[in-house]
């Protein structure tokens, strides 16, 4: 990346004959439309000189020697052992009893269990099969350390019968214990539930063999998973994360719990079947309400989709604004050009095309691929119907592969309106989860509607993906996708205070219509709308909003966002709303109303009742 001036810039647009960045800028403002143009003969060069410091970190690993029949297997217990470490450092208000993250939870409860049952299966009588004891690094940059492991395996992955992944185990509430990746091995489910009771634990299905922790690079090896997970709380990565909070006794019960349940799958004659489950992870948080059928996992499973890999939560895979998708999981392990890829979609075009797991991908059409980048940019100037070639190296040979991307289910014009659009939302769920703000998502494009859910770990990342909402609401007016009757937008977004939850029907100023919609929660409204940005105002406070009434006069806020201009204004989190300029507030509903008054730029009057006195 290079920053240059906008005289730097206003040289380079006049060379190629247009207007200012300014004048751009106004245009586009004004019309609503992009200004994009090519630069004909304006050629720019740089020099940019980036020296990385890279530091040595290691992966803890140790293996006990299993003594059975099946002592040549291995069962692997992990968790990782790194975490936020410091903010601020360096810096004049740098604070150590503040700015330390020292993870108690995230994962030092992980690291310690794994470490007692060291010790535990290193006394008495030896194990049946080999136990391989990981601790990772890198974990919160991206599961780097479990990655490398897969991608240089000191023993061999084929002898790996199970993968067990404690990730934040330490603040076990209510009872309630998440276990993911029940699905992944056979028996799996029922031998979890066998044993739980006996520790008076309640389990919660916690969704498919990936998520947001180590066991993922396991689950794509074809090994079978449990991630074992307390849930979200309000200290999650922050320096209040520590030792006083930890549920001691809680964490004991779940590190018994998982003896048992490993000893069952030990003393098995036959090794688990791998079985695939891509159902996306359901994150628990602390204090959510959750029906009992689904918290004992009782209830009826989800239909496999087996479309899901390409279309559902995965934003990662390349998949363009034409609404094409290879239907690929790459991997990027910095080794020579291209991408690798590690699982290939049933039915999709790669597989079509005769791409195979284990493929180096070096080139769409004429574009070379060096990274996910590449491959995302590539597939986005492809359209549903068109065909190209990719370049892949297997085994060491270069192949070129003809690829065909055939529409699925919908008429062509159908899917040129609504994917395109989901795209812009989906690349911003991609960006807020590699900086790992994103627990769980989904987007759905059809014919007439667009469905976006997001779960978050935080408010500033929702409102991030609103952003994102809002801009894709706007093509959707500029485009034929609103059609005659309008367009659907769903909108479901959860972060770890409130929620949100409305359905929209977006038309144009002469076709003005009403929709509304309720999750029966009290969280839908009823929306009227000609303009796609009357569904969220233009400026915010920066606050952390609440959905449901409460007493008192005025509207109950959760909190004040650090460095939004509620904060920079002077208003703290126990800060109830009264007015904003001439409007009394009572709930986000008049709230949001009252904002769409007010512009970017302006000065928005706030009174605010603190300690029962009105301030401005």
């Amino acid at each position: 990346m290079m920053h240059i001036t906008e005289s730097a810039a206003d040289d380079m647009l006049k060379a190629g004959g247009l207007d200012s960045l300014r004048k751009m800028q106004e245009k586009i403002e004004r019309t609503k439309k992009p200004a994009s143009a090519v630069l004909k003969g304006v050629n720019v060069r740089g020099e940019v000189e980036i020296e990385p410091i890279e530091s040595p970190v290691r992966n803890v690993i140790g293996m006990i020697p299993g003594k059975g029949p099946q002592a040549d297997e291995i069962i692997v217990l992990g968790a990782h052992y790194d975490h936020l470490g410091i903010r601020n450092k360096g810096e004049p208000g740098f604070d150590p009893t503040k700015d330390i993250s020292n993870g108690a939870d995230d994962n030092a409860s992980g690291t310690s269990l794994v470490m007692m049952m060291a010790r535990v299966y290193t006394q008495g009588e030896a194990p049946n099969r080999s136990i391989l004891l990981m601790l990772y690094t890198g974990e919160e940059l991206g599961l780097l350390g479990s990655a490398h492991f897969a991608k240089n395996p000191t023993v061999d992955l084929k002898k790996c019968v199970a993968m067990f992944n404690f990730d934040m185990v330490g603040r076990l509430k209510d009872d309630r214990l998440e276990v993911g990746g029940m699905r992944t091995g056979s028996g799996f489910e029922d031998t979890v539930k066998k044993h739980a009771g006996n520790y008076e634990l309640n389990i919660r299905d916690g969704g498919g063999g990936r998520g947001p922790s180590d066991h993922t690079n396991f689950y794509n090896k074809k090994i079978p998973v449990l991630f074992f997970f307390t849930g979200i709380h309000r200290q999650y990565h922050k320096p209040d994360d520590d030792t006083p909070l930890i549920n001691f006794d809680g964490a004991i019960r779940i590190a018994r719990f998982a003896a048992d349940v490993i000893d069952d799958i030990d003393a098995r004659s036959d090794r688990p079947a791998f079985e695939d489950d891509t159902r996306r992870a359901t994150i628990l948080r602390q204090g959510e309400d959750d029906d009992a059928p689904r918290r004992e996992g009782r209830g009826p499973r989800a239909p496999r989709d087996p479309q899901a890999r390409t279309d559902g939560e995965s934003p990662e895979r390349p998949g363009g604004r034409g609404g094409v998708r290879l239907g690929i999981v790459p991997e990027e392990d910095g080794e020579g050009d291209g991408i690798l890829i590690a699982e290939v979609s049933d039915d999709s075009a790669a597989e079509k095309a005769g791409v195979k797991s284990g493929d180096r991908l070096v080139r769409i059409g004429k574009i070379d691929i060096e990274g996910i980048d590449d491959a995302i940019e590539a597939v986005s100037k492809l359209q549903m119907g068109d065909d190209t070639t990719l370049g892949v190296v297997r085994d060491g040979k270069k192949l070129d592969l003809k690829v065909s991307f055939a529409a699925r289910g919908a008429p062509r014009s159908e899917a040129r309106n609504a994917d395109p659009i989901a795209a812009g939302v989906e690349m911003a769920i991609k960006r807020l989860k590699d900086e790992k703000k994103v627990l769980s998502s989904k987007v759905t494009s059809r014919a007439g509607a667009l469905s976006v859910e997001v779960e978050t770990s935080d408010f500033a990342s929702t409102l991030k993906i609103s952003e994102a909402i809002i801009s894709a609401s706007t093509d959707i007016l500029q485009s034929k996708a609103a059609g005659e009757d309008g367009f659907m937008l769903e909108i479901k977004l959860k972060w770890p205070n409130g929620s949100f939850d409305t359905s929209l029907k977006i038309t144009s100023k002469d076709k003005k219509k009403a929709a509304g919609g309720s999750d029966g929660h009290g969280h839908g409204e009823q929306a009227a709308s000609d303009d796609a940005r009357e569904s969220m105002p233009a400026v915010r406070l920066g606050i952390m909003p609440t959905y449901g009434e409460s007493e008192g006069e005025g509207y109950e806020i959760d909190g004040v966002i650090e460095g939004g201009p509620a904060a920079t204004a002077g208003m703290k989190d126990k800060d109830r709303i009264y007015k904003i300029g001439d409007k009394k507030i009572t709930s986000v509903y008049e709230y949001m109303d009252a904002l769409r008054a007010y512009k970017p730029g302006d000065e928005v009057p706030v009174t605010v009742i603190r300690d029962g006195k009105k301030l401005n």
